[in-house]
């Protein structure tokens, strides 16, 4: 059974993107824990090693995979992967997606036992206890990966001379989790979030710590109605808390017919839109 999913989860994923991936061999699956598919990046590309420019890493590197813009930097995107999987995980689509003007930083979480997964040691950037609405949260490890967070955000300030107000957070899954507590924390006003197939963690005690400059952050905020890892239902929450308690206006929220935990090409071509419709306005 755990087999048969995770077949599925690769051919949707070769199928709907159409990018030339080489498939792991049947071992591959053996050994996986089905619960490890809750946040593997659905454009995992299988290879050992990439080159981005200058810049070559291994998988499993802590140096965070840099895509720099094809032509004038005009804001800086923060991405953040889900659990289990690495930066080099998300680099083939962002590189895909081409938007000229964007640099993509594509951190790597560290190492970490993971709760749900029998205490596996794998990219975590917080521990996961359960999957239900009421199962215990790692508050402080998500608020120790938020500080984190800030403090690339505010490297990257110092290192180019960009305003922090041109700097977007996003993720997948886990990482989509990490990068909106991550901007409604953040000091100083942000660009925006992109937000995929994710939730909204520690919501019963975010109010009071959300900061007044980015609670009306221009957010995309895609999720599939097929989704039983993280369900469209935490999403949907997610977006009502966004609409109704942070009064957020500019909340952009996407459903996408039978996708599942993972990636199409309609979400694609709605980031890539939102994306050319917000950068001019920085």
């Amino acid at each position: 059974m755990v087999l048969t999913k995770f077949i599925q989860f690769q051919s949707r994923k070769l199928h709907t993107f159409h990018f030339k991936f080489k498939e792991p061999s049947s071992k591959s699956f053996g050994y996986l824990d089905p619960l490890l598919l809750n946040s593997l990046s659905p454009f995992e590309n299988h290879k050992k090693s990439f080159n981005i420019g200058q810049l070559s890493c291994s998988r499993m590197s802590s140096n965070p995979i840099v895509i720099e813009p094809s032509s004038t930097h005009q804001a800086t995107l923060f991405f953040f992967h889900g659990l289990g999987d690495t930066g080099s995980g998300w680099s083939d689509y962002w590189q895909c997606l081409g938007v000229s003007n964007l640099k993509i930083i594509l951190p790597t979480a560290p190492s970490n036992r993971v709760t749900l997964n029998m205490g596996m040691k794998m990219p975590s950037w917080f521990d996961i206890y359960g999957l239900s609405e009421d199962s215990k949260e790692d508050e402080e490890g998500i608020k120790k990966s938020a500080e984190n967070v800030h403090n690339l955000i505010d490297e990257e300030i110092s290192k180019t001379g960009i305003s922090s107000d041109k700097i977007l957070l996003g993720g997948f899954s886990q990482g989509g989790a990490l990068a909106i507590y991550s901007a409604l924390t953040y000091p100083k006003k942000l660009a925006g979030t992109v937000l995929y197939s994710c939730w909204l963690p520690l919501h019963k005690s975010i109010s009071n710590k959300i900061v007044d400059v980015n609670k009306q952050l221009p957010t995309l905020q895609c999720h599939g109605n097929a989704d039983f890892v993280v369900p469209c239902k935490w999403g949907q929450m997610t977006r009502d808390f966004l609409q109704n308690e942070v009064k957020n206006e500019h909340v952009t929220w996407k459903v996408y017919d039978g996708m599942a935990h993972s990636g199409c090409t309609e979400e694609s071509k709605d980031t890539k839109e939102f994306l050319k419709d917000l950068l001019p306005k920085l």
